[in-house]
């Protein structure tokens, strides 16, 4: 076309070399475009793979802590259970202790309550046998003094056969002797 229509045509030949590099040029900018978006979506399908698999990972192991925060909380559980089991345990124990020292209180002061008693028992008891024991010293005196008493009546007696015997032959005299040592002992 440019041959043909002459000196006109010369600038209608340098705008279709133009062209014609520009559409080269557009081809290559478009096979780069093209292998760029490939590699671009090639990125981001492994980076979409990689995100993928990153969350998964973190489920899972979400889901795994999860788990094992679920089966602690369970543990805990357990545990203040058996806490509050051994309060109640040990409040019921410091029940029965208070009782029992409350008892004991009282079984003590009933031992000194009886321990009292004994003593003024003993007391008593130590007062009656002062007494009996002097009692007994004043029953042993009278005792000898009637043994005494007796022993001087068989002396008495004695002397006064031996003396009968002897006034009837002597007339009558040792009577009246018997009678006052008689007098005398009693």
């Amino acid at each position: 076309e440019a041959a043909r229509a002459g000196e006109h045509g010369k600038g209608f030949a340098v705008v279709a070399e133009e062209v014609g590099n520009l559409a080269e040029m557009s081809g290559n900018a478009a096979e780069e475009i093209s292998s760029m978006l490939d590699a671009s979506i090639s990125k981001v399908e492994q980076i979409a793979i990689d995100t993928k698999n990153a969350v998964e990972g973190l489920i899972q192991q979400g889901k795994s802590r999860v788990d094992s925060g679920v089966h602690v909380a369970e543990q805990c559980a357990v545990v203040l259970k058996e806490i509050v089991q051994n309060v109640s345990a040990v409040s019921s124990l410091s029940q029965e202790i208070s009782q029992a020292s409350k008892e004991q209180a009282l079984g003590v002061q009933e031992i000194n309550k009886a321990m009292t008693q004994l003593e003024e028992v003993t007391q008593k008891n130590n007062s009656v046998s002062n007494s009996t024991s002097a009692s007994a010293g004043q029953l042993s005196a009278q005792a000898r003094a009637m043994k005494e008493a007796v022993n001087d009546l068989q002396n008495l007696l004695y002397a006064e056969k031996t003396s009968s015997h002897s006034s009837r032959s002597a007339g009558g005299s040792s009577k009246t002797s018997s009678h006052s040592s008689f007098k005398r002992a009693a």
